[in-house]
């Protein structure tokens, strides 16, 4: 028998469980690709994400540590939806 490894995709808007069922597969020992944490390290670790990101949104996007500052961007998104 063919045992191919099943997919699974966790969506949802905030707050609806998705990172406890993501801890629960976890716990089972199922593996757990996170895409939001790896999208927050390559916007922190890229440098022409970054500088994409400056570009776009200005030098304020960017906290004085280097970290994405996602207060300013998440206000910037959402006063601008075009964004």
């Amino acid at each position: 028998m063919n045992k191919i490894p099943k997919l699974i995709g966790i969506t949802g808007g905030i707050g609806t469980g998705k990172s406890t069922v993501c801890r629960i597969f976890a716990l089972l020992g199922v593996p757990i690709y996170d895409s939001d944490t790896r999208a927050r390290w390559l916007m922190n670790h890229l440098p022409a994400l970054r500088q994409a990101i400056c570009e776009h949104f200005g030098p304020l996007a960017y906290q004085a540590d280097g970290t994405l500052d996602r207060v300013y961007m998440a206000r910037q998104v959402f006063k601008t939806p075009k964004k």
